[in-house]
Order: structure tokens, then sequence, then C-alpha cells
């Protein structure tokens, strides 16, 4: 079995998703370290006014902020990825999502193609991609933005990032979103150079790109749809390869 062992790894996703990413990549011998430096919360939305023919999920968050009463409606239904759909089928709804978890997969979909005419919904955090809006508008729909969360940087990690950076052997740092790389890079403060040399785990070529703008020199990324367990599989494949 492929070890994990010589690795030590900053896991920045935020609760619970991150603990259970951290239990996966313990099972294979890593040691890690929790610091979730994002922090979500809910928003007040109104979202009984607009009557859509279509709803589409971008996060589980997403999922987890919307009102449940508005499960009830008789329409079709897509999620991002596999994991934003599970978080659906646990409310009984059944959506379709595409292999390739991002925007580009979901606008893929032989049934978001022609949506001229069509009423959508569109549920989100603040400040997400634009993409998805944009081109299902080009397509002549009237796509309405559901914004029912927002992400904070996680200040009160600050102490607690800084002396991870400061007394432990990172070799791997993984980000799962821009939010996530960006707050990670702020709360580091004056770590934030040595952070930048640590082989940065990324769940997308654009993060990638994004990352490497922002200065950092050792980027790796798993170009799959994004779950934990699609992660891990990737890392370990990626590790059979490749020594520290």
């Amino acid at each position: 079995m492929t070890s994990l062992s010589e690795h030590h790894i900053l896991v920045t996703r935020p609760s619970p998703q991150g603990e259970a990413l951290c239990k996966q990549l313990e099972a294979y011998g890593a040691t890690t370290y929790h610091v979730p430096v994002i922090n979500i919360q809910p928003r007040i939305v109104d979202i009984f006014s607009y009557s859509p023919d279509i709803a589409i999920f971008i996060s589980v968050h997403a999922v987890n902020y919307c009102d449940k009463n508005f499960f009830d409606k008789k329409i079709a239904f897509f999620s991002i990825g596999a994991t934003t759909a599970s978080a659906l089928l646990e409310y009984g709804i059944i959506s379709q999502y595409p292999v390739e978890g991002n925007s580009e997969g979901l606008l893929a979909l032989p049934d978001l193609q022609d949506v001229h005419g069509k009423k959508i919904a569109l549920f989100c955090g603040i400040a997400g991609r634009e993409l998805l809006q944009e081109t299902l508008k080009k397509r002549g729909a009237d796509c309405h933005r559901y914004e029912v969360y927002q992400r904070h940087c996680a200040k009160h990690q600050r102490h607690l990032l800084q002396t991870v950076l400061k007394t432990c052997r990172l070799t791997l740092v993984i980000c799962t979103s821009e939010e996530n790389l960006l707050c990670l890079q702020k709360l580091a403060g004056s770590y934030e150079s040595q952070l930048r040399q640590i082989l940065c785990v990324i769940v997308s070529q654009r993060l990638a790109d994004r990352a490497r703008e922002k200065g950092w020199t050792r980027v790796l990324a798993m170009n799959t749809a994004f779950t934990n367990q699609r992660l891990l599989e990737q890392l370990l494949k990626w590790r059979k390869m490749h020594v520290i």
C-alpha cells in the first residue's frame, strides 16, 4: 500500500469536510494539521419571489443554507459535482451533475444547452464565479443568482496557523478554493514567504494558475471532480511517482 508517512500536510478545508479529509490522510500514515482558514455564514435571502424551472447548486454550503421548503418544488435540479449532489440527495432531491466538478463541466451537460426562455435559480455564495450565470444568460435563460452564504477569513486561526508554519515541517498544503488560498496567505502574516515555498495541492488548473500568480513556486493541480476521496486517490497516484 502506498504510504504518506513522510508527509506533514496542512488541511485548510472548513469543518466537517476538513476533519474527514485529515482522517483519510492519516489512514495512509500522513501527519495532518487542520487549520480551517474560512468561516461560512448563512445569509437571509428571499428565494420564494421567483418561480424557476431549474435550480443549480454550486456547493454543499449552498444546499445547507438554502431554505429547505424550496426542495418541495417540482423542478429540475443540477449540482456542480458529486459531493453537492449527495448533499441534495439527503433531502430526497436527485440532481444532474458533471463528472468534471466545475462550471465548465456543468455548462457542458446536454440538458443545459437549450435553456432559452427558461427561469434558472443559481444558489451560491458571495463572490463566487460568474461564468455560469453569464453563459446561461447568453443561452437565453432568465438566470437569478441567490447568494445564500458568505465566506470570511477565520482571523481567530491566525495564531494557530502561524504556530504550525513556525514549528512543523510541512511538505504539503491543500487548498480547495480561491478564497481559501487568499485567506491562507493573509493569515500567514510574516510566514507567507515560507508558506509559498511548500508544495500546494490545488483542485483545478484554474486555481493552480491563480496560485502561481500569487507567488506560489510549487503547485500540484489535481484536475478531477473534487471530493475528499478523489483528492486522496490522486494524491496517492502522485506519491507513487514522486519522493519528497
